[in-house]
């Protein structure tokens, strides 16, 4: 995560522009992602006076100046290029925050807030000093007549490097039976399974199930390449819903635990791979049993249900401040 801030005049020429700088996510930015705090982590931006270092565990700016939730611009980026990503995936968006008539104040901080109540109730998920050309914190003086405008860019960055374990499988009676998985990325680059929805416009999101314009299925065929899906058909299909239930989130874990159950009715037949849309990132993954690479058999005698733990998407924030005034 970056932002940049740019000060101009107000015949719009451009007096400062810091550039891009790094942004902290806080601990409790990271806990925003569970949900209870707001649905957009992007919902408000903050300005402040205070110089303290940055730390994980802070809560809010030192010295509360102004926040906005006006949106100038979005720009946004979702699109997968095998020479120029390799093996990560990136996408971002970029807001723009535009801030008028602060005359005579003094801005050193910045931060992101998902809800915003007061100079002194609001949640906080990121914070960072202002830096000069020499990254040294600086103080950005805004005069009568001047617009500051800061742009925060909210990277996510997935491996596409397939993940690999193993897991029992107990049924009625007790029996435990192993079997391999394999976890890959689906839909990346947003050319299917409503990626150019969801890797596009969820950056920031909260954490949920619901995400891209298709739903969470089971097929009894292979791992598709990642930037499509499973192969083979769907033998179950979630709904038009496409919400499957999230455990209460533990604060300071980092981590979503996701539920499915299949009734006696569901899925029956050969289960071989899981697709997974939520708004961090789609995935597919793939049970095979160690002894004979078979998949998962399911009949109308047979309920079964599993969850799984959603953790380690990077994210990251950049921002730019720039400034107008009158000459």
């Amino acid at each position: 995560m970056s932002f940049a801030a740019l000060l101009k005049t107000l015949m719009g020429l451009q007096k400062l522009d810091t550039g891009f700088q790094k942004n902290l996510i806080l601990n409790q930015g990271l806990d925003y992602f569970g949900g209870g705090n707001g649905t957009d982590m992007r919902a408000h931006c903050l300005l402040g006076s205070g110089n303290s270092i940055p730390a994980p565990t802070q809560t809010s700016l030192d010295d509360f100046i102004a926040a906005n939730n006006s949106i100038l611009a979005v720009t946004n980026s979702h699109d997968y290029d095998a020479d120029r990503d390799g093996d990560l995936y990136k996408n971002s968006s970029t807001y723009t925050y535009q801030f008028l008539n602060l005359e005579s104040v003094n801005i050193s901080e910045i931060g992101l807030a998902s809800q915003y109540g007061s100079a002194t109730e609001y949640y906080l998920c990121t914070r960072a000093l202002i830096k000069d050309a020499n990254g040294a914190p600086t103080t950005i003086s805004i005069n009568e007549g001047e617009t500051l405008q800061v742009q925060y860019k909210i990277w996510r960055v997935f491996s596409l490097i397939d993940k690999t374990g193993k897991i029992n499988l107990t049924d009625g009676d007790g029996v435990s039976t192993e079997y391999n998985y394999t976890v890959r990325m689906a839909g990346v680059g947003g050319t299917s399974l409503g990626g150019s929805n969801s890797y596009k416009n969820d950056v920031g999101q909260v954490m949920r199930t619901n995400a891209g314009n298709a739903g969470h299925a089971i097929y009894n065929g292979s791992l598709g390449d990642f930037t499509a899906g499973p192969n083979g058909s769907s033998i179950w299909y979630a709904g038009d819903s496409r919400t499957l239930p999230i455990d209460n989130y533990v604060q300071g874990s980092y981590k979503a635990v996701i539920r499915c159950a299949l009734p006696l009715d569901a899925a029956n037949g050969i289960i071989k791979t899981f697709l997974l849309l939520t708004s961090m990132g789609f995935f597919q993954i793939e049970y095979s049993k160690v002894s004979d690479n078979s998949g998962i058999s399911k009949t109308t005698l047979k309920l079964l249900s599993w969850y799984l733990k959603l953790a380690g998407v990077v994210t990251r924030a950049n921002c730019n401040v720039a400034r107008q005034h009158t000459d």
